[in-house]
């Protein structure tokens, strides 16, 4: 029988052993959607129900071809996707991918006007105590000028006031001032320890110090 593995906080059970479905759309010769719906299935009788996908795959034809796989068994599996990935055939350079990326921002938040209510009402989300229900990670710039004056001979300055309780499953905070920049993670000991998050650090700062080396660079050439 297939081992199990809980995963975060919400009560996800997934098969200890997952699919990766890339290969089943691109990167390898001899592409045959019938022999991969074929595997999928025979997936599912082994016990495995944890696939991983992604629009970008194909590109945008492998969720197409896990959902019309699985369309009959969706309650029955977990399905790991990506969003945001770029693929540019004239290979952009980081500088020119995060202008892209700006642009594309702003672009998506001048539809974010519909009331907040509405969209919770709309998605539905299944209500717990122990986790936010809509968003568990946050990545959030803060620029800090060191402090303000508000009036003569009287300033205030900020400071950040632990509450020794994780609001998210993971919050990156970046702080930007005088001195260059900060970063203050706050996570749940229930999905991280201290190690994991300090080779989550590493790992940023080593992204940060090719982004400097190849900032004129083409962005395919970072490695994480």
């Amino acid at each position: 029988m297939m081992k199990q593995r809980k995963l975060g906080t919400q009560g996800l059970v997934v098969s200890e052993l997952g699919l990766g479905c890339m290969g089943m759309s691109e990167f390898y010769e001899g592409r045959d959607d019938a022999e991969s719906i074929a595997t999928l299935h025979r997936a599912l009788a082994l016990g495995v129900n944890f696939f991983d996908t992604s629009d970008v795959y194909g590109p945008h034809t492998n969720e197409i071809l896990v959902g019309k796989a699985l369309k009959e068994h969706r309650d029955e599996v977990a399905i790991a996707t990506k969003f945001g990935i770029v693929r540019k055939a004239d290979d952009p350079t980081f500088r020119e991918l995060v202008g892209r990326t700006r642009v594309d921002v702003l672009d998506g938040l001048t539809r974010s006007r519909v009331p907040f209510d509405l969209a919770v009402n709309h998605l539905h989300p299944q209500r717990d105590l122990s986790y936010s229900p809509i968003v568990q990670v946050v990545f959030a710039l803060h620029e800090e000028d060191g402090g303000d004056e508000l009036a003569e001979g009287v300033r205030f300055e900020r400071s950040t006031v632990s509450t020794d309780t994780a609001k998210y499953d993971l919050t990156w905070s970046v702080y930007r001032g005088p001195d260059g920049l900060r970063l203050d993670v706050e996570y749940s000991t229930d999905l991280f320890d201290a190690e994991t998050i300090r080779a989550f650090v590493g790992q940023w700062e080593t992204l940060l110090g090719q982004v400097i080396a190849i900032a004129t660079g083409a962005a395919v050439r970072l490695i994480w």
